[in-house]
C-alpha cells in the first residue's frame, strides 16, 4: 500500500471544504426557513379562516336572536296596542250607554215602551203575562199598563226588577213563552256593529 500524499497547504484545503459545507448549511437553512414559513403562512390562513367562521357562526345565533326578540316585541306590542284600542273603543260605547239614561227621560222613550208592551201582549198567546222592566223603568211601565189595551189578557209588572239597559222583557207565569224586547240585544248588536267605525273615529283604522 503506497503513502497518501497531500498536495498544497492543508490549510487553505481546510478553508475550502469549510466554506463548501458553509454554503450547502446556509442553502439547508434557507429551504428550511422557507418550508417554515409556508407551514406558519399555512396555518395563519388556517385559523384566520376558522376565527371568521366561528364569528359568523356566533353572528349569525346573535342576529337570529336578536330577529326572534323583535318579533316577539312586536307581538307584544301589538297586543298592547289592540288590548288598548279596544278598552277605549269599550270606553266609548259605556259612555254612549250613560248617554242613554238621558234619552230615557224623554217622551219618545215613554212612546217605545208602549210599542213594546203593545207588541208582547199581542205576541204571546197566553191570558196572562208578566212583564219585567229594569228599576229606572218600573213606573213608567206600570202606568203604561194601565193605559194600553191589553185584550182582557192579565198583564202584570214583575217585582223583581230586570238587569236590562231598557225595554221590557216578557213572559208567561209558567216561562213556556218568553219575549226579549230589551234594548240590550239591539245595543249590543249595533255596538258590535259599529266598532269598526269607532275605531276609525278614534285611531283613524279599524280595530
Amino acid at each position: 500500500m503506497g503513502e497518501e500524499r497531500v498536495l498544497g497547504d492543508p490549510r487553505k484545503l481546510i478553508e475550502e471544504a469549510l466554506k463548501d459545507v458553509e454554503k450547502e448549511f446556509k442553502l439547508k437553512l434557507e429551504d428550511l426557513s422557507e418550508g417554515a414559513m409556508r407551514i406558519l403562512e399555512s396555518a395563519r390562513i388556517e385559523l384566520v379562516q376558522e376565527a371568521e367562521k366561528r364569528i359568523s357562526e356566533m353572528l349569525s345565533r346573535v342576529t337570529d336572536r336578536l330577529k326572534a326578540e323583535e318579533a316577539a316585541l312586536q307581538a307584544q306590542m301589538r297586543l298592547r296596542v289592540a288590548e288598548e284600542r279596544s278598552k277605549w273603543i269599550d270606553k266609548a260605547i259605556e259612555l254612549a250607554k250613560e248617554r242613554f239614561d238621558e234619552y230615557a227621560k224623554t217622551e219618545e222613550y215613554r212612546e217605545l215602551l208602549r210599542r213594546m208592551l203593545e207588541s208582547a201582549v199581542r205576541q204571546i198567546d197566553a191570558a196572562e203575562i208578566l212583564v219585567e222592566a229594569n228599576e229606572r223603568d218600573a213606573e213608567t211601565v206600570r202606568a203604561l199598563l194601565k193605559e194600553i189595551d191589553t185584550g182582557g189578557k192579565k198583564v202584570k209588572l214583575s217585582d223583581k226588577p230586570a238587569d236590562i239597559l231598557g225595554g221590557i222583557k216578557a213572559e208567561t207565569p209558567d216561562g213556556s213563552i218568553r219575549l226579549d224586547l230589551s234594548l240590550d240585544i239591539v245595543f249590543n248588536r249595533i255596538a258590535q256593529d259599529y266598532r269598526a267605525i269607532i275605531a276609525r273615529s278614534l285611531f283613524g283604522g279599524e280595530e
